[in-house]
């Protein structure tokens, strides 16, 4: 019976390292790393910070604004709290969320893969360069990047 209980034990912990492992892998592992042209937009009107046609070969929204704070001209600064869906951002550039969210920095993008699946009241939408963007429902972390696509930061009231 000892014995039973050590093998259970130590299976469990196996298991358990392994469904770890794979989450984490999971959450990292967003899209693939192949080379892409994108184009990220921060801010509206004066003052809108643009980095178009950008070549990365990251694979989500989240590591490539790491890789964008990286560039030594025109590197960008941003941060933000994580939640059940990704890292949601909080500041990026001159972009700043205020207390109580109000007002919050909408993610929007052209990949209908990460467009609110239902338009409502929080929906944002907006047009750069005759392309519709709209919201995402997930964080930064949990959008893949994909080759063409514009992904835009605006504050919203």
């Amino acid at each position: 019976m000892k014995n039973f209980r050590k093998v259970a034990a130590v299976f469990l912990a196996v298991v358990f390292v392994c469904a770890l492992t794979f989450s984490l892998v999971a959450c990292n592992n967003v899209g693939d790393n192949t080379e892409k042209t994108v184009t990220v937009v921060i801010g509206e009107g004066e003052g809108q910070v643009v980095y178009a046609d950008y070549k990365t070969t990251s694979n989500s929204l989240a590591t490539l604004l790491q890789e964008l704070s990286q560039l030594k001209e025109n590197a960008i600064t941003f941060s933000g709290t994580w939640s059940a869906t990704g890292l949601f951002v909080t500041q990026i550039g001159a972009l700043q969320q205020g207390e109580s969210y109000s007002p919050w920095i909408a993610v929007l993008t052209s990949d209908t893969a990460f467009q609110v699946a239902v338009e409502d009241n929080y929906t944002v939408k907006r047009t750069y360069n005759n392309v519709e963007l709209k919201s995402t429902s997930v964080g930064v972390s949990s959008v893949a990047l994909s080759n063409g696509s514009i992904y835009m930061f605006v504050l919203v009231d």
